[in-house]
């Protein structure tokens, strides 16, 4: 293999290499889009965004380091190779770890959405304990306005009951003060 054919080869496999990272870069701004579209619900999910943007800059030192190689191709066309493959391997696993945030996001997805029925629920509860407060309220009501009217029926009552016992006892009175009169007659007649 001539150096030119090495140099040509070397040029493919850092293109592809490039048109790798930049899927990756496209697939990491992607992956960034989302997280900031969910970032306000989970606060979680970006110590794993910060990870992912730690590997990212990891792979692009990677990248540099083996750009700064190529310079040396004729001594280390083995070693070339061998880190591509690295790399390879690298971005295979921030693929991986790209899929498994966005799982991770549409987990979250759907604990928020079920937190939202739960929160929903919780509502629909709240308002039946209010309709079951306000008829308690009116019952209550219901309950004193009963009582006052109790009291005043009563109190009617046993105001004309005073008034009729004050009678009996005037007229007892009365009486007595009568018979006492006739007993005075009588007795004064009989002697």
């Amino acid at each position: 293999m001539t150096d030119r054919e090495l140099l040509e080869l070397i040029a493919n496999q850092v293109g592809r290499l490039t048109t790798d990272m930049d899927q990756v870069k496209t697939e990491v701004a992607t992956v960034k889009t989302e997280v900031a579209a969910v970032k306000s619900e989970v606060a979680a999910v970006k110590t794993e965004v910060a990870a992912v943007k730690t590997e990212v800059a990891a792979v692009k030192s990677e990248v540099a380091a083996v750009k700064t190689e190529v310079a040396a191709v004729k001594t280390e066309v083995a070693a070339v190779k061998t880190e591509v493959a690295a790399v390879k391997t690298e971005v295979a696993a921030v693929k991986t770890e790209v899929a498994a945030v966005k799982s991770e996001v549409a987990a979250v997805k759907t604990e928020v959405a079920a937190v939202k029925t739960e929160v929903a629920a919780v509502k629909i509860e709240v308002a039946t304990v209010k309709t079951e407060l306000s008829e308690v309220k009116t019952e209550v009501n219901s309950v004193k306005s009963i009582v006052i009217k109790i009291e005043n029926d009563h109190g009617q009552k046993l105001n004309a009951l005073f008034n009729g016992y004050s009678l009996h006892s005037k007229k007892l009175d009365r009486i007595e003060t009568e018979v006492s009169k006739h007993e005075e007659l009588i007795l004064k007649g009989l002697k």
